[in-house]
């Protein structure tokens, strides 16, 4: 009996199986780079995801502050509209007209609250600013303030150019609204 009768049986075992542990070796490998490459494009797929939410929440931020900026301003401009002095006496229209005006800034105010604290966790400071002086402004004219106060309001009309900044103030922000 020679020296490959005895071992050649072995010898073939043993590289079938070295040869076996390198193809799962390869195997392993090649699984791990899929589930590495896998996750990859997972995480990009998250990534865009999170960020057309965040696009799409500071757009629509961005919309419901020009939506009250709109109605603070009209608010205030309808309320002098019904400004005593320009109606005939006697006629009841300007206060129920006034009142009316008064309520609905009223539910105005509440719901700029919530955009103004919103535009503040967003970062969108500029718009936040804008909105807060249109707010101030209109909420002057719509709720003058008592004689004591009123050397602490400008008689001019600013209630148009604080919404001008605002509406500057938001096409600002979204120049800087990400594109996804």
């Amino acid at each position: 009996m020679g020296f490959w009768d005895v071992f050649a049986q072995p010898l073939a075992t043993l590289g079938a199986a070295g040869m076996a542990v390198v193809a799962a070796g390869i195997a392993w490998k090649g699984v791990k780079l899929s589930v590495n490459a896998q996750r990859d494009e997972a995480k990009k797929d998250r990534d865009l995801q999170w960020r057309k939410i965040q696009r799409s929440e500071r757009l629509g931020l961005l919309s419901d502050a020009a939506r009250v900026a709109a109605a603070l301003s009209s608010h205030a401009t309808v309320y002098a509209a019904f400004d005593e002095a320009l109606m005939p006496a006697g006629h009841e229209e300007p206060k129920a007209g006034m009142a009316k005006e008064q309520e609905a800034f009223d539910a105005t105010y509440a719901e700029t609250r919530s955009v103004l604290l919103r535009l503040r966790v967003l970062g969108l400071t500029e718009v936040e600013k804008a909105l807060e002086a249109l707010l101030s402004d209109a909420g002057w004219i719509v709720h003058p303030p008592p004689p004591e106060f009123a050397h602490e309001f400008s008689e001019e009309w600013t209630v148009y150019d604080h919404r001008e900044k605002v509406d500057q103030a938001i096409r600002g922000a979204l120049d800087e609204v990400p594109q996804t």
